[in-house]
């Protein structure tokens, strides 16, 4: 993350993903919609063209 964007790197591709507006959490997006991440407290989604993926951090270990 860095100020209003995230970069994402996957399969040795990358995407700038630009922050836009939501009611809750974070969302970033290309121009075209094309890829969607978003966060919410300890949860992610990442959608690239449809497919929706997910994810949630894991409790501290410590």
């Amino acid at each position: 993350f860095e100020d209003d964007q995230a970069l994402l790197a996957f399969s040795g591709a990358r995407a700038r993903l630009q922050a836009t507006e939501t009611a809750y959490g974070g969302r970033y997006a290309n121009p075209t919609d094309d890829i969607v991440f978003w966060t919410r407290g300890d949860a992610a989604m990442l959608e690239m063209v449809g497919v929706f993926w997910s994810c949630r951090a894991l409790p501290d270990r410590g």
